[in-house]
């Protein structure tokens, strides 16, 4: 199984390893790296699902971990498990959420 680092620090902001961009199949200089452009990706059948986790983990202090499918460019749909936690400030404000995604 590959595995990937992903940190989303803001919608607007994503960093990720060489291997989410191989996982994703997109070209990291072309990809804007936003939380909309990786939920384009994912199947639409699972969008609500996976945006319904991350707006509840916002609440959690715990990691969690989502299995979901992603459609690549050329119509091929890749089953992915992503485990991340949400990082909170001293005010226990979320700041980002930190993880990985394997195949």
């Amino acid at each position: 199984m590959a595995h990937s680092a992903l940190e989303q620090i803001s919608p607007q902001e994503t960093s990720c390893s060489n291997e989410v961009y191989r996982i994703y199949e997109v070209d990291q200089h072309h990809f804007s790296g936003t939380q909309d452009a990786l939920l384009k990706r994912i199947h639409p059948e699972d969008v609500n699902t996976v945006s319904a986790a991350y707006a509840d983990s916002l609440n959690d202090h715990s990691p969690h971990q989502i299995e979901y499918r992603i459609v690549t460019s050329d119509g091929r749909i890749k089953h992915v498990l992503q485990k991340y936690e949400v990082i909170y400030d001293n005010a226990d404000k979320p700041t980002r959420i930190s993880g990985t995604i394997k195949m």
